[in-house]
């Protein structure tokens, strides 16, 4: 973890596993959930959030 970058991880969950938060220069954040889905197959999801005014 820093500035820019926090993750969080618990393996023994389901979905999401980890959570990895990124802090872009110009003010977006991105998120990625990643994780083991039906016991084997891997899953990740991505989103970008962008403050509106």
């Amino acid at each position: 973890m820093n500035e820019s970058v926090a993750v969080f991880e618990n393996k023994e969950h389901d979905f999401p596993q980890r959570i990895t938060y990124f802090k872009k220069a110009d003010g977006v954040l991105e998120i990625e959930l990643l994780g083991v889905e039906d016991g084997a197959k891997e899953k990740r999801v991505s989103y970008t959030l962008k403050r509106s005014r």
